[in-house]
């Protein structure tokens, strides 16, 4: 008596060797194109290889890196691969299952009963189930396992049907009665049954089953035809979202610094020819921002300051203020690319981009420099002990004189309080009218200014790198009027705050308890 085949497991060596090689014919286009889903993966992997082929060739890496974009595409071919496997070994234990089927209707043994004229004996023979014909007799007894379909003719049994309905309970089939069908591959679990054979050679439920299992078409019910164009929109979405992100990350960031429109991910490349001079115009276009600017490993020479031509100054760096033009030369030579880069003065973000002899390169970008720390004297105050007075506002200062703390200097060389300082940069003490004396519309005002033209600036100096400073500059000709100055007018330039005027806040805390 042959015993039913068990199925298959899920990842049985075979199964998933077929599976494996389905996996990949399955990426043909004509295939995937009935998964919408699945196929537009497929249109991204293939841009993926083209952009992965086009940076491992040029050496261009403004769309990321090589490593990252062989990552991606690895991830995207992994997930249609993954998914044709999925459905691949489910046709494979598909077809497995079927003909685990086929082998069970072959090789189900079938006690036949031969008629003798007109009647039947109790001698029986036993064939393959697949050599019975309709209209045949046999015999099931229990433990048998019912060959085809048919109808008792005699007898009442006990018959486990979980092997082709699923139902796990055993059900009774009696002759004579509605209950009367059996199924071929069924199980008689007690007593003794006569069955006539129904059906055909390869019209049995079996044979049905089989050709179901080995993918007979079918219509999709409502929920998968929902939920496939459900996955289409969703797919479209991400599409539209992906191919807006680059455009929104490049301009949506106020604070993002452009070189001639192009953001940093973008480089914007200038191509020279090695050992040619080439004239670079930086002009800051920004309204309130200052960029200090250097080329890595190039020097520049000044030329040309807001359209007048200079003595050359050689420098690494130089300060633009907003609306400034330099015009400078540079040599590339010793390398093939060279980062033109523009941090502003604050040390936020920078600007940047890249000389190079072709498109696709780009050289090293530096590291932003410490953000520097603001002294008294970057402020104008002088060298910050001339007005340790600033600290003692509102300590002993009468109320009625907001600012007379301003006033209270430490005392000063007799050099200095008349204007001349003791090294190069000449310090002098500026006259206040009458108009800034007790204003409480002032909130700040300088008691010593000194001219500053050889300081190269806030986070400039000590830098390791020659910085342009403005008393490099000096025009190639002569002033034109060549007179000197007849008279002096100071001009001072002060602020205030508006609803919090110094004369009416309370002294600081910590000033009080000093």
């Amino acid at each position: 008596m042959a015993k039913q085949s068990s199925s298959p497991s899920l990842f049985q060596r075979e199964l998933v060797g077929t599976a494996i090689r389905e996996s990949f014919v399955k990426l043909s286009p004509s295939i995937l194109i009935k998964n919408p889903v699945m196929f537009t993966v497929e249109i991204g992997t293939v841009v993926m290889v083209l952009v992965t082929a086009y940076i491992a060739t040029t050496g261009d890496t403004s769309q990321g890196s090589l490593g990252y974009n062989i990552a991606v595409t690895a991830i995207l071919l992994l997930t249609i691969l993954f998914a044709n496997f999925a459905e691949a070994i489910a046709e494979a234990r598909g077809k497995a299952q079927a003909e685990s089927l086929r082998k069970t209707r072959q090789e189900t043994p079938a006690k036949v009963v031969r008629p003798v004229g007109n009647m039947y004996t109790n001698e029986v023979e036993i064939i393959s189930s697949a050599q019975l014909a309709k209209g045949d007799i046999f015999l099931c007894e229990p433990g048998d396992i019912i060959p085809a379909d048919g109808e008792i003719i005699e007898g009442l049994a006990t018959i486990d049907e979980s092997a082709i309905t699923g139902e796990s309970a055993p059900v009774i089939r009696e002759a004579g009665g509605d209950k009367s069908s059996v199924t071929g591959g069924t199980k008689v679990l007690s007593d003794r049954i006569k069955v006539q054979v129904t059906t055909q050679p390869g019209e049995s439920f079996l044979d049905k089953m089989i050709a179901l299992v080995e993918g007979a078409s079918r219509q999709k019910t409502p929920n998968e035809i929902a939920l496939t164009i459900l996955l289409a929109g969703f797919t479209l979405i991400f599409i539209i979202v992906c191919v807006a992100l680059k455009p929104f990350a490049d301009y949506a960031n106020t604070y993002t610094y452009l070189l001639n429109g192009v953001a940093p991910a973008g480089n914007w490349t200038g191509l020279f020819r090695p050992g040619e001079k080439v004239l670079l115009r930086f002009i800051n276009g920004s309204s309130m921002t200052y960029f200090d600017i250097r080329i890595p490993g190039l020097r520049m020479t000044v030329v040309a300051a807001d359209g007048q031509y200079v003595h050359p100054v050689s420098v690494d760096e130089l300060r633009i203020a907003a609306a400034e033009t330099f015009d400078v030369l540079v040599e590339p030579i010793g390398q093939d690319a060279f980062t033109l880069f523009a941090q502003d003065m604050g040390r936020t973000g920078f600007a940047c981009g890249t000389l190079a002899v072709r498109h696709g390169l780009q050289a090293p970008i530096p590291a932003l420099d410490p953000r520097a720390i603001l002294t008294m004297q970057d402020m104008g105050h002088g060298d910050g002990m001339a007005h340790a007075g600033h600290a003692m506002h509102g300590a002993d200062t009468p109320h009625s004189d907001p600012h007379a703390a301003h006033a209270m200097a430490m005392p000063m060389p007799a050099a200095q309080m008349h204007g001349h300082a003791s090294g190069d940069a000449q310090r002098k003490t500026p006259h206040h009218p009458a108009s800034e004396d007790g204003n409480p519309l002032i909130d700040m005002r300088s008691n010593a200014t000194s001219p500053r033209l050889d300081d190269p600036g806030v986070g400039l100096r000590d830098n390791g790198r020659r910085v342009l400073r403005y008393a490099d500059l000096h025009s190639l000709f002569e002033d034109p009027d060549g007179r000197e100055p007849g008279r002096e007018i100071e001009l001072h330039l002060t602020g205030h705050m508006l609803g919090a005027p110094h004369g009416r806040n309370e002294p600081v805390a910590a000033a009080r308890a000093a």
